[in-house]
């Protein structure tokens, strides 16, 4: 079986995308899926510890080269707890970072 780069686009992209909402949507948060430009867009925002609220924003990444699965492109803007130490922020960036690992579970 091959895999073509047409079989990671947008359009597979979206499909994961929207599954990812829907489970978002499942644990009460609110999210969005837009498309800019032809590329789906999920942003997820939420309350946070400052004055703006902690966002994550997914969609393709166009510099990925065609794989298995479609590749994503991850912003995540936040602010730490008030207090926060920075090894704690670290921690939190190291638990992302290892839930996301390929192969992991």
């Amino acid at each position: 079986m091959t895999t073509s780069p047409a079989a990671s686009g947008p359009a597979t992209a979206g499909q994961y995308l929207a599954a990812i909402a829907a489970s978002l949507s499942a644990s009460g948060f609110t999210s969005r899926l837009t498309q800019t430009g032809g590329t789906p867009v999920l942003t997820v925002a939420a309350p946070g510890a400052g004055p703006e609220p902690d966002t994550v924003c997914l969609h393709p990444d166009p510099y990925a080269g065609p794989g298995p699965a479609p590749q994503f492109d991850c912003t995540c803007i936040w602010t730490p707890a008030p207090g926060a130490s920075p090894q704690a922020t670290a921690a939190t960036i190291a638990a992302v970072l290892t839930a996301l690992r390929p192969g992991r579970t």
